[in-house]
Formats: structure tokens, sequence, C-alpha cells
């Protein structure tokens, strides 16, 4: 990515953070960075184009931490709030399981308001046991099907 192009998102995720997106326009970032608007849509076809480029390029992120998290050897429990695509569980999950097979211990993975794909995606996990569902759905006004902790263990290797 040119440096121009990082500039135009770095400074765009600043002013969307601080005055909200909708505050924010092609003209505000272009001022900011003392570019015309021509200038800036040589690099973005418009605001939501930056947008868009600022959350994919969140989503590497998260990914690459991801693949690259460390999980101590003493953790046993793990919660999950639905927080990132199946692609970046995926890699989540397989920095547990080789926590897991390195420091073998009793572990449970708490899945609040887990998607279908999540679920989808976990029971097909080999080193996983489905261990309980908690029904949530009457916390909340409407009945949510989603609205549930799904809970996994990998069992003790003693």
């Amino acid at each position: 990515m040119s440096d121009t192009r990082e500039k135009i998102l770095m400074t765009a995720l600043r002013l969307f953070a601080r005055d909200g997106y909708e505050a924010v326009s092609v003209s505000t970032i272009a001022g900011e960075l003392g570019m015309t608007k021509g200038a800036l849509y040589k690099h973005y076809k418009n605001k939501r184009d930056i947008f868009d480029s600022i959350v994919e390029r969140m989503y590497q992120i998260d990914a690459q931490r991801a693949e690259e998290y460390e999980v101590p050897p003493d953790v046993n429990r793990c919660y999950f709030f639905n927080p990132f695509s199946v692609e970046i569980l995926h890699k989540v999950m397989a920095r547990i399981i080789e926590s897991y097979y390195e420091n073998p211990r009793e572990l449970f993975l708490f899945f609040y308001y887990p998607s279908d794909e999540y679920i989808s995606y976990l029971m097909t996990v080999d080193e996983l046991e489905f261990y309980d569902e908690i029904e949530c759905d009457d916390l909340f006004e409407g009945h949510d099907m989603r609205e549930r902790i799904m809970i996994f263990q990998l069992p003790d290797y003693e």
C-alpha cells in the first residue's frame, strides 16, 4: 500500500473515531491531509471505499493477531462473544488446540450468541466435545434463539 493511501486511511480512521462516520466528508479528510478531493479520489472512490478499506485492514490485523496469539498454559476457560468471522475463529481455535496439546488440561470454551456458522464449524472440530447449552432467550424481548451460551470442552488428558 502506498504511503498516501496509508495516510488517507489513518487520517480517516482518526476522524471517524473522533467525529463519527456521518459527520466526516471526503472534503474533511482531504483538508486534514492538505490535499484536494480530486487527489484523494485518485486513491479511493468515495468515503465508503475508505471505510471499507479500514475495515479490511482491521480484519487483516485481527487475523494476524489470532494466528500469533500465545495461549497461556494455565488458561482453562476461553470466552467468545461472536466478535469475529469464522475464518478468524479457525485461527484462534488452532492456537487454543496447539496450546492444549503442549499443555494437556481440561479446557472449556464458552460461546455467547453463536452464529450458525460458528456452531457448524465447532461441531466439526475433532478435539472438541459439546458440553452444554445455556438458554438465554428469555433475557431480552423477542426470544432470539441465538441468545444462548454454547459450551464445548477439550477433555482433560491426564
